[in-house]
């Protein structure tokens, strides 16, 4: 479980001989729902959350990464994104931009560049 999360300095890791982790995103605070799924996951899957956020659990096949590692190209692709759909969604920025919209995109840029 990772119940307690506490703050911690990141070392990289490496993925040699574990397989294909599952890997989590979050920006903010890591809610009940992913904490869940997390320590569901981490049963048998060696876990990676990249987040903004610097947690730290006791559980070993769970690891947090810096989310700074892997945002560039996200970080890149913020001022072009221009979101055309109306929406549900509240939380815009200064440009109109929906943030919730540019976050689900952001995060198969930093997928990809993990």
């Amino acid at each position: 479980s990772i119940g307690n999360v506490k703050e911690q300095n990141h070392d990289a890791i490496e993925f040699r001989n574990i397989g294909i982790p599952v890997v989590y995103i979050a920006f903010g605070s890591i809610p009940l729902y992913l904490k869940v799924a997390i320590a569901l996951a981490s049963r048998n899957n060696f876990v990676v959350v990249i987040t903004d956020r610097t947690l730290h659990t006791n559980n070993s096949f769970v690891h947090f990464e810096k989310i700074e590692r892997n945002f560039h190209n996200a970080s890149k692709f913020a001022p072009i994104f221009k979101h055309l759909a109306g929406g549900k969604f509240k939380n815009w920025d200064n440009n109109g931009t929906s943030l919730y919209e540019l976050r689900c995109i952001q995060r198969w840029f930093i997928l990809r560049d993990f």
